[in-house]
């Protein structure tokens, strides 16, 4: 930030950023990137102030979320280390993007920086915590891990994926419609004691997608 005003980094001024960073991403018409880096730069810049001396937690999220991932990627310059704290400072803090991101990030899901990063536990929690808001990513997460094969399952555990899937389901959701199915019919024996029930929720998957 030495080639900045630090006093015009405020939240404020972020937001604008952010949005002139994303309408730049969207729009339609070929722009050089010598249009992108400037922002681009600036708002790293903004964001790493407000983070460190003004704990943003906006600015924490934004800037790991940017560490890695698709579409335009931002040059945070995080290592690691900062990577991790950001997102569990942001996530301690209730924000509920950061609290998805950092689940995914201990289950070893994404993203994949080190073998070092799996805590199935620590995934748990936040896994927990995100999904008690209510979000379908959040529950579909939760789901993953009650079924992961890493996880020591229990009955309740599988009990509970079921009723989450079960309600994913009644949402729409063409993912937990076949992982249900894939779970709860073809990995037991109850495709063959209950063929037409496994069929009619196969029909609705083929339905939906239709």
């Amino acid at each position: 930030d030495d080639h900045y005003d630090v006093k015009s980094f405020t939240p404020e001024r972020f937001k604008q950023l952010k949005n002139k960073i994303r309408e730049w991403s969207a729009s339609k018409q070929a722009k050089s990137l010598s249009t992108l880096m400037p922002l681009e730069f600036e708002a790293v810049a903004c964001a790493k102030y407000l983070a460190e001396r003004k704990s943003n937690i906006d600015a924490l999220f934004w800037l790991s979320d940017n560490y890695f991932g698709p579409g335009v990627k931002m040059r945070t310059q995080l290592d690691e280390g900062q990577y991790e704290s950001y997102l569990c400072r942001a996530a301690e803090k209730g924000h509920q993007g950061a609290q998805q991101v950092l689940a995914r990030y201990y289950a070893g899901l994404s993203p994949v920086i080190s073998p070092l990063q799996v805590d199935l536990i620590r995934a748990a929690e936040w896994m927990e915590k995100a999904a008690a808001t209510g979000g379908a990513w959040a529950r579909s997460d939760l789901v993953f891990l009650l079924l992961d094969y890493r996880a020591a399952h229990t009955q309740d555990s599988l009990k509970r994926a079921e009723r989450l899937l079960k309600g994913l389901i009644a949402e729409g959701d063409l993912w937990a419609l076949f992982v249900y199915y894939d779970k709860y019919y073809f990995q037991n024996e109850k495709i063959r004691s209950q063929p037409e029930e496994a069929f009619a929720l196969l029909q609705k998957g083929k339905d939906r997608i239709e």
